[in-house]
């Protein structure tokens, strides 16, 4: 009888354990998800911010100006050939039209090396779920009958964070 409570409460202990370590990876793929999607935010606008100076090049007419919080004046560029673009620690300065989009074209790509990672962590924290997924049903399988019962209503809880894993999983897939 000791010996089947000592099971008993060796099971919980290390079904809560696991419910803790899911909801962990439950919580650093949240934030990688958040993550990816400023990073995402960050390169659909460095890629408008290209297509605007390839426009600002080609214009004969007015251009449209943003002068923040999407105000905008209509007005001609003065110097077609010349752009100012900060480089950093709110450093700007003049480069070429040609310059200023191979600094933007190297922003980009850095953005989709980063995005890569953000979905390589996130397929390893997802990866890392369902082996835990996997590993607590295999205990609670071999578990006798009430044990398993009583068990699973320990973890019940899981249950609601897988469902929002998967939302997670499914709205980190979308580009």
């Amino acid at each position: 009888m000791v010996d089947e409570e000592e099971q008993k409460e060796t099971m919980q202990r290390e079904l809560q354990s696991r419910v803790i370590t899911y909801k962990a990876l439950e919580s650093n793929l949240t934030n990688f998800a958040r993550q990816k999607d400023m990073l995402f935010s960050k390169l659909m606008e460095i890629q408008n911010t290209i297509a605007s100076v390839e426009e600002i090049n080609k214009s004969k007419s007015d251009v449209l100006f943003s002068v923040g919080s999407a105000a905008y004046s209509k007005g001609k560029p003065i110097d077609k050939n010349n752009l100012i673009i900060e480089i950093g620690a709110g450093v700007a300065v003049e480069k070429t039209i040609d310059e200023a989009k191979s600094i933007l074209e190297s922003r980009k790509k850095e953005l989709e090396k980063a995005i890569e990672n953000t979905q390589s962590e996130m397929n390893k924290i997802v990866s890392a779920m369902q082996q835990l997924e996997e590993d607590t049903q295999k205990i609670l399988s071999g578990a006798r009958p009430g044990a398993e019962r009583e068990a699973a209503e320990d973890v019940e809880e899981t249950e609601g964070a897988e469902e929002k894993f998967r939302v997670i999983s499914n709205e980190s897939e979308e580009p």
